[in-house]
């Protein structure tokens, strides 16, 4: 005959601890995530910045917000709103380091 656990209550506290690391765990790979996007939403913005002044610097003056609003469309697949915020966001952020506790979503999304 099968032997019957009688003890409840250690069976839910090995279960709790077994949440509490795969909690824990899960967090680590939010934090090690995090910083990976962090790194990557700064370097979209440095390059945008990048191009446009490129554009900037081999346009004359009147051209230069058709062809980069054309290279965003075309060739970025990215609007004007969204390139705008990835560079206002590189150069208000992009030197701080990426431990910084600024660094929430809203921060960068909004």
């Amino acid at each position: 005959m099968p032997e019957v656990n009688t003890r409840p209550h250690q069976l839910q506290q090995n279960a709790s601890l077994k949440a509490a690391d795969t909690l824990k765990a899960y967090a680590r790979e939010i934090h090690k995530i995090h910083g990976r996007v962090l790194a990557d939403f700064f370097r979209v913005g440095e390059i945008l910045l990048e191009a446009r002044d490129v554009i900037r610097a081999k346009y004359v003056s009147g051209e230069t917000d058709g062809r980069w609003l054309r290279w965003l469309k075309e060739d970025v697949k990215m609007g004007h709103q969204q390139a705008t915020r990835f560079i206002a966001v590189y150069q208000k952020y992009g030197g701080v380091p990426l431990a910084e506790p600024i660094f929430q979503p809203t921060v960068l999304l909004s």
